[in-house]
């Protein structure tokens, strides 16, 4: 017979409030129905900072690229107190 091996169960991950958000703006890209190109020229980025961000390469993107792009896709940022 063979080694017998134990797992380790890992914990459940708690997302952070940023992540949350980079989240939803992912979201947001994917589901927008507009091609890379597209939110690229709208929100004056390159394609490859869309491709990152889509692809989670990006974790936390520059106010300068963030506020054009959630204007590209149609999302308004709002802060809320909790």
């Amino acid at each position: 017979m063979g080694k017998v091996i134990q797992l380790r169960r890992r914990q459940p991950r708690v997302f952070t409030k940023q992540e949350q958000f980079i989240d939803s703006l992912r979201e947001a890209i994917l589901t927008s129905g507009l091609t890379y190109t597209i939110l690229a020229t709208r929100a004056g980025v390159s394609i490859t900072t869309i491709q990152r961000l889509a692809s989670g390469y990006t974790r936390w993107p520059r106010h300068t690229t963030l506020f054009p792009l959630l204007q590209a896709v149609g999302k308004r940022l709002a802060f809320v107190d909790a």
